[in-house]
């Protein structure tokens, strides 16, 4: 048999879809809104879940954080398997950071370039 679906079921599941969208969109220009260039010494580097992180320590305020190494089709990023290979612990570098650190989103900056 066909069930008919009541306004307020219709509403609900567009109003979730609408949700889901924005926030799969939102956290998308978030991440593309913060393009900033430091200089930072390398600490570790470490997996988690398969993707890899790095821990930098910025030169200027010695503030320590980490950062994921994850490949970018807005910013035709497909390398990022080179990069740590190429990053060695203990060196400095300029990086190419875009992106937040969101914590209930688990959204670190990714690193575009070095």
């Amino acid at each position: 048999m066909f069930k008919y679906f009541s306004f307020w079921e219709v509403l609900g599941s567009i109003v979730i879809f609408l949700f889901l969208v924005g926030l799969i969109v939102g956290t998308t220009v978030i991440d593309l809104g913060n393009k900033q260039t430091i200089e930072a010494m390398v600490i570790d580097t470490f997996i988690d879940d398969g993707n890899t992180f790095f821990v930098l320590e910025n030169t200027s305020t010695n503030v320590r954080f980490a950062c994921e190494n994850e490949d970018s089709l807005w910013y035709w990023k497909f390398n990022s398997n080179d990069f740590v290979f190429d990053i060695e612990t203990g060196k400095t570098y300029q990086f190419l950071l875009v992106g937040y650190r969101i914590p209930f989103l688990s959204a670190f900056p990714n690193i575009i370039a070095y």
